[in-house]
């Protein structure tokens, strides 16, 4: 069988062309941010503080999909010093997901007993487990009337036994 020219020019590009999309598949592989490579979470508790220097306390689900209801943030913020549960069947809002990356994100709504269901605010959480999931770290927000108490981050790590409860 001949071979013509226009078929040695496709033939000589095959090649390059395979290599060419290999490094570009491993330069976006090395380009996605390290979040992105993060490992789910490990079960059970995770302690740390936050940026104003109060105490968080979460805990994974065996499932490693979401947080337990004894999870809570402290904050000092919008006339509150007080912590939010991370538990939707008490404070509404979206059930707390960690993704297969190891990133959450959620609203909390916070109903207090007034005639005003506004009058606890929402609360924002965002964050994402490190490698090996031995690490969270993440933003806190509250926007209550007309108070923002811009982002309060935290940082925890694994801890092997949680803390006692009420000791927030």
């Amino acid at each position: 069988m001949r071979v013509g020219p226009s078929e040695r020019k496709v033939l000589k590009r095959t090649p390059r062309k395979r290599a060419r999309g290999v490094f570009l598949a491993f330069g976006l592989l090395l380009a996605l941010p390290s979040e992105a490579l993060a490992d789910p979470p490990l079960p059970g508790p995770y302690n740390g503080t936050t940026s104003q220097g109060l105490p968080v306390s979460l805990r994974v689900s065996k499932t490693r999909t979401d947080f337990v209801p004894q999870s809570r943030i402290s904050f000092n913020a919008c006339g509150e010093a007080s912590f939010q549960r991370l538990n939707p069947v008490e404070n509404g809002g979206d059930i707390i997901k960690i993704g297969r990356t190891g990133s959450f994100s959620g609203t909390l709504r916070y109903r207090l007993p007034t005639i005003d269901p506004e009058a606890g605010g929402t609360r924002t959480v965002s964050g994402r487990f490190g490698r090996g999931g031995r690490t969270v770290s993440g933003t806190f927000r509250i926007i209550k009337g007309g108070c923002d108490s811009g982002p309060i981050t935290f940082t925890a790590r694994k801890a092997s036994v949680a803390l006692p409860a009420g000791s927030l």
